[in-house]
């Protein structure tokens, strides 16, 4: 009974992480304006795709063949009207309620329309600056779980690709406590960038994904987001003329329940390993899969069918 009721509690959760995987990708290879394909998305699937994280770009390049002769493809991001401060680091799990929203701003600041960067002084207040300009800069690295000072000029954006191909991205401040961490690594009047950065671009669902991953020197006078094919600017973004006529990217919602999925192969190890160490394990006790001949964990057996006759 008491194992029963334990694997109904692991389903339970498995389901709530299914359930909040990310959204299914459609790459549809149809020439369209960016309106006609956002109009195409909501008929058919749910809206052109609003986009989270690397591993979701990642995702919609696997989507593209080679059956078309375009350099990008539409997505949903469009510019607005409004502005709006943000961290480069968009996991929504990452932050607690409230706490994206934290600000340690020097008095006056922000204080110019054309200064859309962040930086960190050595007291631990904020100042906007050009991106453009050259600085070292604060990554954060999930694996760790810290802050790394990294004592080379970039720009912003450069700063942030560095980020997210050495550790995880560019620094969010969350609290007093992180704010007062990264003024303890400074020296002197050394001012450094943070992940904080204002733009005007908006997901046509309205989401909130605050994630950007645009070429360099890019945005720079269209109006409508697209992700490029091409080697050289792979999974990257483009801003277009909105009536360009280019393939497109929708997206459903919700997930679809796969036990291949890494999250859920990983969460159901999780789940066993604590089932185990509840039940007198060493607490350093290691549970992996083993794999079956095609590779994958999991074997899925097809149920024989009972006649009639034998049905007990």
């Amino acid at each position: 009974m008491e194992h029963s009721v334990y694997l109904l509690l692991v389903l339970s959760g498995l389901y709530a992480l299914c359930s909040c995987l990310c959204p299914r990708y459609h790459f549809v290879n149809e020439l369209k304006t960016w309106t006609e394909a956002q109009s195409y998305c909501r008929e058919n699937y749910t809206d052109l795709a609003t986009i989270d994280d690397l591993e979701e770009v990642q995702r919609m390049m696997e989507l593209v063949g080679s059956s078309h002769n375009h350099k990008c493809a539409w997505i949903g991001l469009e510019r607005g009207t409004s502005w709006k401060w943000q961290w480069s680091l968009a996991d929504r799990d990452f932050y607690s309620e409230g706490s994206s929203e934290f600000r340690a701003w020097a008095s006056g600041e922000p204080s110019d329309v054309n200064e859309n960067c962040a930086h960190i002084d050595a007291m631990g207040q904020w100042f906007d600056a050009m991106c453009t300009s050259q600085l070292h800069f604060i990554c954060y690295d999930g694996s760790a779980n810290k802050f790394v000072r990294v004592s080379v000029e970039k720009t912003w954006r450069e700063a942030q690709t560095y980020c997210r191909n050495q550790h995880t991205d560019l620094a969010s401040v969350r609290t007093l406590t992180e704010n007062q961490e990264i003024k303890n690594m400074l020296t002197g009047g050394e001012i450094v960038w943070i992940g904080l950065y204002e733009d005007n671009w908006k997901w046509s669902d309205s989401g909130s994904s605050s994630f950007r991953n645009w070429m360099q020197a890019k945005p720079d006078g269209g109006d409508c987001a697209a992700l490029a094919f091409d080697e050289s600017d792979r999974g990257q973004w483009d801003d277009r003329l909105c009536g360009t006529l280019l393939p497109f990217f929708c997206y459903s919602a919700g997930a679809t329940l796969s036990w291949s999925h890494p999250s859920v192969s990983d969460f159901l190890l999780q789940q066993i390993r604590r089932m185990l160490i509840e039940k007198g394990m060493p607490e350093d006790v290691d549970v992996i899969w083993k794999k079956q001949p095609n590779g994958d964990n999991f074997s899925v057996k097809k149920k024989k069918k009972v006649k009639k006759g034998d049905r007990k």
